[in-house]
């Protein structure tokens, strides 16, 4: 079925008119944005701005490509050649002339049937479960969609609203800013600080494209003009660069890349698997390659053997298969979205799955301070002006903190009543120093944050430069929600605290601005002054980058303001004072102003003549003019003062270290914060350790001498030395530029990056990652994509993480928290663990799996277990258990254990010691279990284990097959005593080629009297009633008398066999038996011995199930008695059998499932059944066993029978056995963690080297 064509796109128009025609044409308002009531009425006609999903198979056909797999065809192939196998038989049945008589049909003629029934349940029992495990990964993974759905920043009637991007309609004016995905496609009318997209999302090339405000010449309306368009911004591009107010223009399918979407609906696509996945399959493929191999040789050995082609080919197929762990991948698949799902209630998404298994193996965490290790709320801490000299605080002189602002002093606003005390002093009535008036303007508009109105506590407001937020019966400004990054959210409420932002915006609006960049970290703005007639700039950012570029600062007398020089002794002392902040943990941002000349504000507007009212350009409805944002000037600004940012560590971030650090886990924490800031915070929350007080700060790897000056970063240096952490700047990574010093630098166990860029953090990354480590990085801006692409993991964040940054990574936290990291990683180590305990649970069965057909191939024992009962502990009894696994709880030395080796290999899925421990231990102990149960079952009913062996050699022993079924000899000390010695009733040699002792028997002449020539071998000639082609026996020599008549077996051939079996082994039979002697017509012989040579001769005691008690016990020649077997007894005693060791390995398997859900801890502790998805696992397990052996409807399909309560229950010793070894050997596991915890001489004595040895030979 062809796919359609989607229909061409609208000519593109919105590029070429002005932004007031735009409106005009799209019926909104560049100042108000569109009404609630318009845009419902939009949304509802034009529908979701979003892409339609690609269309998804009906559930039949993909339920239908679950059956198409490689094992699903392998077992339906063996199906196949099941059916043929059993029309085969059919028919060879029919041909050799089988009479049914009295003892019902020929055993075994529908066994071939029954298997080929299995296999296909099998089949659509596997497909129809991995369709729904599939339905439910993929719901799952939709579902996490929703819980961060794509937000936009609109203006809707007159406020600013936070909207999700899918209630976006055209007409919506939309601001959007770096870092932003845009949310439909849009038409610029306002740009600043250097607006660029990157539109590699549909072009491919990465390189960010600048953009512009201004009308373009129509072309044509063609998408690739439309692309070219400098004004057109596009639905799934992202903002890397500058701020924009925008009109949407289409939405969702209608946008450009919805029409791209619908032209590549059509072609297939396929998800490349994870590396999980990829493991798994190649774990999964080598088994199954391996049991092919193997499955081969059998089937060579079963043509030796004398197995028919069919049947052998058959049971090869059946053999390979079976042993293939098929609930393996759905193990894994539920395992892991059982992880996802609590991953989830943790507050941490992950994207892709194996990101896991990828975070739980993680050795350093590289992460961001802000909003991460801190709870992101920020407040103002402290509040300095001035460059006046403030008195020393740990002196005796420092006068107490005070709420009333004055230069030079740093006034503490920590509490709420300091901040309404300053509120007051500063208020319009009081006497402000001009100072602190500047630095309150300068934090109130050199912002791009914003109140949202639909927190239900803001005021109408305006739209960027044109807010007008009141703070009328508005809530205290800590609890407003703001629009915009922690620090600008915290300025702007302590802003609004002490003074009308909305009249200050209003008086100083923004005409142009240069956004802030963690290249030159600060930003810029300008607002006319009173008048109109001059230009005002702010510039805001890191204290040492603003400081460097003023060559004055503002001096307040009273309410007037005055630009002095700025001093080196100024520039020091205001250095200092900066320091002194940051090292109390909080964020600096320093202030600096600068009154334009008309030459500064020409090169800004170059367009604009002298005497313009700068304040007319900021009205929304003011067409746009060319802005040069390099015009703006950065040097010669003036000194305003500072503000401390107080962002306090999360409560639960130093408990989480601690953890990380007892999980051999390095926490590095990579900051653009003040050094000193960030060494604080570090040593707040414990990645500095307080009892490391020798440590390294400043440039560790460049050589410089004690107490040099380092003004840009606020550092002085010391001498290089080992110490155990260290705290670097941006300087000092800019200056490791060989191996050897990055060596130096990475080989401290605490670290601190502080000032650094996003090229330097993607390079520290690298460098981590380039040393053998998993780093998991955490970022939230645009800049950290790269960094989050690096790494092993990425980490983006919810709350505070841009779209740029989500996107990159693999796991999104929903609340921000560190905490939720380590959470992860603990859960990660987890599925790790727990994947290997349902992988070792399901491997220690393939032993007693396999073992049966070695022993077959090898020994000629009779199969332990059929295909179909392997086939019933794969998919019907180890299934529920495997699964349960998945959610077990972590041991408690979970976070106590070392990282797992990075190196690729050095620590596979499926080790080793995982392998030792299944197969050759506990797989090794079931086996025995089961051969225990088996051989027990023969023996109670009547062949001594010593028989078994080369008993299945030549295909006779409970054959289905009607030509290979023959009649079972076997001597016994007594009737229903051991049996010692047997042979097939056959003129055929051996299997090994040994002439048979009933050859001669089979000749022409009789080489005896009583004896008849033996003419038929096969059952279904040799049963004791007569047959169809049985020769009658004269009513002559059937005894006569009053009594009703006995059974008498009927078949002369049958009676001449025994009589055969009696000379041949010179023993009597063990059933009882009758006969007319000669000259004695009236009466009947029991048991005597001259009937064995009588014509009349009946082993009357086969029929009537009585036993000759005529018996001499014993073992030697003329002892003992023989007795025989019909294949229909072989097949009732061997289905015993094997039903017993199928219950015995269940049983064992019992034991392995309770041994593997703890590595070390023992099972004795209350924890350990905590876990109630394995107790109903235990209680599905028995339920599924018991019914396969007792229900009636079941046994004769599966090919099992009822067992005595003895049988039943013949595994338990070794249940016991395997939790006892199992309890011994984690003793001596925990014997040996201890030893390695002490780290100290090693292990002491025998005791301690036995735990050693056995904890890195056995623990996965």
């Amino acid at each position: 079925m062809k796919s359609p064509v989607a229909a061409p796109p609208p000519p593109w128009w919105e590029h070429t008119v002005t932004p007031a025609n735009l409106a005009h044409r799209l019926h909104t308002d560049l100042s108000t944005g569109l009404s609630s009531a318009e845009a419902a009425v939009r949304l509802a006609k034009a529908g979701p701005n979003a892409l339609t999903p690609p269309s998804r198979p009906p559930w039949y056909l993909a339920l239908l490509a679950h059956f198409s797999d490689f094992f699903s065809l392998l077992l339906l192939g063996a199906a196949g050649l099941c059916v043929l196998s059993w029309v085969l038989e059919r028919g060879q049945g029919a041909s050799v002339g089988i009479d049914a008589g009295e003892e019902g049909p020929v055993v075994g003629s529908d066994v071939d049937l029954y298997l080929a029934s299995f296999l296909v349940a099998v089949v659509v029992a596997t497909s129809v479960f991995g369709w729904v495990q599939s339905a439910r990964s993929e719901s799952l993974l939709r579902s996490f969609e929703s819980v961060l759905p794509p937000m936009a920043v609109a203006l809707r009637d007159g406020v600013v609203r936070s909207v999700a991007a899918r209630d976006l309609v055209v007409g919506d004016v939309v601001r959007v800013k770096a870092g932003d995905k845009l949310p439909a496609d849009v038409r610029l009318v306002a740009v600043g600080g250097g607006f660029a997209v990157d539109n590699s999302a549909l072009t491919g090339e990465s390189e960010p494209q600048a953009r512009t405000a201004g009308p373009v010449v129509d072309s044509g309306g063609a998408e690739g003009d439309a692309l070219e368009a400098t004004n057109l911004a596009f639905f799934g591009t992202l903002a890397v660069d500058g701020t924009a107010t925008a009109v949407v223009v289409r939405t969702g399918d209608g946008t450009l890349l919805g029409h791209i979407a619908a032209l590549t609906s059509g072609a297939s696509s396929s998800l490349q698997p994870t590396a999980l996945q990829r493991d798994m399959d190649m774990f999964v493929l080598s088994v199954a390659a391996a049991s092919i191999a193997l499955g081969v040789v059998f089937f060579i050995v079963g043509l030796f053997v004398g197995v028919s082609f069919l049947t052998n080919l058959v049971l090869s197929i059946g053999m390979v298969v079976a042993n293939v762990p098929e609930g393996l991948i759905a193990t894994v698949t539920v395992s892991l979205t059982a992880s996802a799902r609590r991953m989830a209630g943790r507050c941490v998404v992950v994207k892709r799955l194996e990101a896991v298994e990828v975070l739980g193996g993680a050795t350093v965490i590289a992460s961001d301070k802000t909003g991460t290790l801190t709870a992101n709320c920020m407040r103002v801490g402290h509040v300095r002006t001035g460059v006046a000299a403030a008195p020393d605080v740990g002196g005796a002189s420092a006068p107490p903190a005070a709420a009333v602002p004055r230069d030079g002093v740093e006034v503490d606003l920590l509490s709420d009543d300091a901040l309404a005390a300053y509120a007051s002093s500063v208020s319009p009535s009081s006497s402000v120093p001009a100072t602190t008036a500047a630095l309150l303007t300068g934090a109130a508009v050199c912002s791009t944050a914003v109140f949202d109105h639909d927190d239900g506590t803001a005021a109408r407001g305006g739209f960027g430069s044109s807010a007008s937020l009141s703070s009328t019966h508005a809530p205290p400004p800590p609890q407003r929600r703001v629009l915009g990054d922690a620090s600008e959210a915290a300025l702007l409420r302590f802003a609004d605290a002490v003074m009308d932002v909305t009249a200050e915006r209003a008086a100083f609006p923004t005409v142009a601005s240069v956004p802030f960049s963690s290249a030159h970290k600060y930003m810029v703005t300008v607002h006319p002054m009173a008048g109109g007639t001059s230009l005002r700039v702010y510039m805001k950012g890191a204290p040492e980058r603003v400081l460097a570029r003023c060559v004055a600062a503002v001096q307040g007398r009273q309410s007037r303001l005055e630009v002095v020089p700025l001093s080196e002794s100024d520039r020091a002392t205001v250095a200092a004072a900066m320091e002194r902040m940051a090292a109390t943990g909080e964020r600096v941002l320093g202030f600096a102003m600068r009154d334009l000349s008309p030459q500064d504000a020409a090169r800004i507007f170059p367009t604009v003549g002298g005497g313009v009212d700068y304040r007319s350009l900021a009205r929304p409805d003011a067409s746009p003019l060319e802005v040069v944002s390099s015009g703006i000037p950065v040097d010669g600004m003036a000194w305003v003062g500072a503000v401390g940012l107080l962002d306090p560590p999360r409560p639960a971030v130093p408990h989480a270290i601690a953890r990380c650090r007892r999980a051999g886990i390095r926490v590095v924490m990579v900051t653009g914060d003040h050094a000193k800031t960030a060494e604080s915070i570090a040593r707040t929350v414990g990645i500095i350790s307080d009892d490391d007080a020798a440590g390294r700060e400043g440039r560790a790897c460049v050589a410089g001498s004690a107490g040099e000056s380092d003004v840009e970063n606020s550092l002085t240096t010391h001498t290089p030395g080992p110490r155990r952490w260290a705290v670097y700047t941006g300087t000092d990574v800019a200056a490791m530029t060989t191996e050897a010093a990055w060596d130096e630098a990475l080989s401290h166990e605490q670290l601190v990056f502080a000032r650094t860029s996003p090229a330097q953090k993607l390079t520290i990354v690298q460098e981590l990652r380039a040393r053998g480590d998993i780093v998991a990085v955490t970022g939230d801006g645009v800049n950290d994509a790269p960094a989050l692409r690096a790494a092993n993991v990425g980490v983006a964040m919810g709350l505070s993480g841009s779209d740029v940054s989500r996107d990159a990574a693999d796991i999104v936290l929903l609340d921000d928290n560190f905490a939720s990291i380590v959470n992860g990683i603990e859960e990660g180590r987890l599925i790790w663990d727990n994947l290997r305990a349902s992988i070792a649970y399901t491997l220690t069965s393939n032993v007693p799996q396999l073992m049966p057909f070695l022993l077959l191939a090898i020994l000629g024992l009779p199969l332990p277990i059929t295909t179909i009962l392997v086939l019933c502990i794969d998919l019907g009894t180890d299934i529920f258990p495997a699964i349960a696994l998945a959610y077990e709880p972590a041991e408690g030395d979970l976070m106590s254990r070392p990282p797992r080796p990075s190196e690729p290999g050095a620590d596979p899925l499926v080790n080793r010691r995982l392998l030792c421990w299944s197969l050759l231990q506990i797989g090794i102990m079931q086996t025995a279990a089961g051969l225990y149960a088996y051989m027990v079952v023969f023996n109670d009913y009547g062949l001594s284990p010593s028989l078994l062996p080369g008993l299945a050699r030549g295909g006779y022993f409970a054959a289905n097959s009607p030509a290979s079924q023959r009649w079972l000899v076997t001597e016994r000390e007594r009737p229903t005593g051991r049996a010692f010695d047997r042979s097939w009733f056959t003129a055929a040699p051996s299997f090994a080629g040994a002439r048979s002792p009933y050859q001669p028997y089979f000749a022409a002449i009789p080489p005896a009297a009583g004896l008849v020539p033996q003419t038929a071998e096969r059952y279904s000639r040799l049963r004791p009633l007569g047959s169809a082609n049985a020769t009658a026996v004269p009513p002559a020599l059937v005894g006569s008398g009053t009594a009703a008549a006995p059974p008498r077996t009927t078949n002369p051939q049958f009676n001449n066999m025994v009589k055969v079996v009696a000379r041949v082994t010179k023993r009597p039979p063990c059933w009882s038996y009758s006969c007319t002697l000669p000259g004695d017509t009236t009466s009947t012989a029991l048991n005597d011995p001259a009937c064995l040579t009588s014509p009349s001769f009946s082993l009357d005691g086969i029929l009537t199930a009585t036993y000759n008690l005529k018996v001499e016990p014993g073992a030697g020649p003329g002892v003992g008695c023989f007795d025989i077997w019909s294949p229909l007894e072989q097949e009732t005693t061997l289905r015993h059998a094997q039903t017993a060791y199928f219950f015995a390995i269940v049983l064992a398997q019992v034991a392995c499932l309770l041994a593997c859900k703890t590595q070390s801890a023992t099972l004795l502790q209350r924890r350990a059944w905590v876990n109630r998805a394995v107790n109903v696992a235990l209680i599905m397990e028995a339920v599924i066993a018991l019914t396969l052996v007792y229900a009636p409807a079941l046994q004769h399909g599966l090919g099992t029978a009822p067992l005595l309560g003895v049988h039943l229950l013949l595994g338990l010793p070794f249940v016991k056995l395997i939790l006892l070894y199992d309890e011994a050997r984690k003793a001596s596991v925990r014997m040996g963690e201890k030893v390695e915890a002490r780290g100290v001489g090693g292990p002491r004595n025998w005791r301690e080297r036995w735990g050693v040895w056995v904890k890195n030979m056995t623990v996965a």
